[in-house]
């Protein structure tokens, strides 16, 4: 179980700091409890985010994700709350992506602002006049509706 949080706000200010304090997780039961840090920090709801990741064919990946937003429940006489995965509203995502991209867009997130980053859009979607990356890209997007509308059809 990971915690992740958003990453526009910095964590390591008081508010954060107690709250971390005051929260734990239980991987063997799959439970969180926590106490909201008053005037200051308040969990409004977590999700519970499960990905699997499918290769469907070189460079491209599938990453299938089940998202469940978990139940917070007040405890009696104290100020925990506590949430428990295999309660909640479940949806699942799907992303599609090339591997060799998204270690490209990766990079980003490295460099200093005003520097320029070392790919093109052309190493994206491929040189003109064919930009083979980009019809590739569509090519297994088809093939992904093609396979889910099989399995879906037989299902019915």
């Amino acid at each position: 179980m990971i915690l992740a949080t958003r990453r526009a706000i910095r964590h390591d200010v008081k508010p954060f700091s107690t709250f971390i304090k005051k929260t734990s997780v239980s991987p063997t039961n799959q439970m969180i409890t926590f106490e909201n840090v008053g005037d200051f920090l308040t969990v409004k709801s977590i999700n519970f985010k499960q990905i699997t990741k499918y290769k469907l064919h070189e460079p491209f990946v599938a990453e299938l994700a089940r998202v469940e937003k978990i139940p917070l429940v007040e405890q009696n006489n104290t100020n925990k709350i506590l949430g428990k995965t295999g309660y909640g509203e479940v949806h699942y995502t799907i992303e599609i992506y090339n591997e060799k991209h998204r270690q490209s867009f990766e990079q980003n997130s490295k460099i200093k602002s005003g520097q320029v980053a070392k790919w093109t859009v052309n190493d994206i979607l491929g040189a003109e006049p064919n930009n083979l990356n980009l019809v590739e890209f569509v090519k297994t997007m088809l093939l992904l509706v093609e396979r889910c509308h099989k399995v879906i059809s037989s299902e019915s």
